[in-house]
C-alpha cells in the first residue's frame, strides 16, 4: 500500500512539475538549452506536441523569437529589443518574453504557408502589431508599436520540424477541389496532402495523387479520394 501511495504521489508531482514547467516556458523563464527536454516530457505525458490540424504540425513546439528595433528611439521614447521562447500549438503563438517584470505578451498565429500575424503588448499600454513568414526552422518579420518604434523579428524553432505529409496532388485536369477541415479550396499541382484531406473530382475531370505509402492513385470523374491514416 505504501508503495502504491508513493507511486501516485510521484506521478502527481511529475504532472504538476510538467504543467508548472510549461507555464514557466510560456513566460520565457526557463533557459533555452532545456526547452527541448521539457517539450519531450510534455509529449510523454500527453500534454503537448501534437497539433489538431495536421497541416500545422510543422510549426508545433517551442520557438525562440527576437524583436530587434531598427531605430534607437522615436519622438515618443526609446526603442528596445526583447527576446525569448514562445510555445506554438495549433498554429497559435502564445506566451511572454523579455526580462521578468518587464516582459511583453505575444499573441499571434500562422497559416499553413507560414504567414504570421498578431500583436505583442505589455500592461495594456505598450502594444505592437507583428507580421512575418516562417519556413522550416526559421523565419523573419517586422513589427511596429504605438510609440512609433519599429524593427525586425527573427524566428528560430527549437526542435526538429515534423511535417506529416502523406502525399501530393501530382497532376489534374478539369474541376478538382481539395477539402481540408471541411473547407474547400482550389487544387494546385504539387499540393501536399494530409490525413483527412479529400480530393473531389468534377464531371469530365481527373486527378492523380501520389501517396507516400501506396504510390499513385487516379481519381476518376465524379468521385473523390480521402487521405487515410498511415499504416503503422
Amino acid at each position: 500500500m505504501h508503495h502504491i501511495k508513493a507511486f501516485l504521489i510521484t506521478v502527481v508531482i511529475l504532472c504538476f512539475a510538467a504543467v508548472g514547467g510549461a507555464m514557466l516556458a510560456g513566460l520565457g523563464l526557463i533557459p533555452q538549452p532545456i526547452y527541448s527536454f521539457l517539450y519531450e516530457i510534455e509529449k510523454s505525458l500527453g500534454l503537448g506536441g501534437e497539433s489538431d490540424i495536421p497541416a500545422l504540425q510543422k510549426f508545433e513546439g517551442y520557438w525562440y523569437v527576437a524583436f530587434v528595433p531598427t531605430i534607437e528611439e522615436s519622438e515618443l521614447g526609446s526603442c528596445t529589443s526583447v527576446a525569448g521562447n514562445l510555445r506554438v500549438h495549433n498554429g497559435m503563438f502564445s506566451g511572454s518574453i523579455g526580462p521578468f517584470g518587464s516582459s511583453v505578451g505575444v499573441r499571434a498565429s500562422t497559416t499553413e504557408n507560414g504567414t504570421v500575424s498578431g500583436v505583442f503588448s505589455a500592461a495594456g499600454i505598450h502594444r505592437a502589431t507583428i507580421s512575418g513568414r516562417i519556413r522550416d526552422q526559421f523565419g523573419t518579420g517586422t513589427w511596429v508599436d504605438n510609440y512609433e518604434c519599429r524593427g525586425t523579428i527573427a524566428f528560430t524553432k527549437l526542435e526538429p520540424v515534423v511535417d506529416p505529409v502523406q502525399g501530393h496532388i501530382t497532376q489534374f485536369s478539369g474541376e478538382v477541389t481539395l477539402f481540408r477541415g471541411g473547407v474547400p479550396r482550389w487544387a494546385i499541382a504539387g499540393q501536399p496532402l494530409y490525413v483527412g484531406d479529400r480530393v473531389e473530382v468534377g464531371t469530365n475531370s481527373e486527378a492523380l495523387v501520389t501517396m507516400v505509402q501506396s504510390g499513385k492513385t487516379t481519381v476518376p470523374a465524379g468521385t473523390g479520394f480521402t487521405v487515410p491514416e498511415p499504416i503503422k
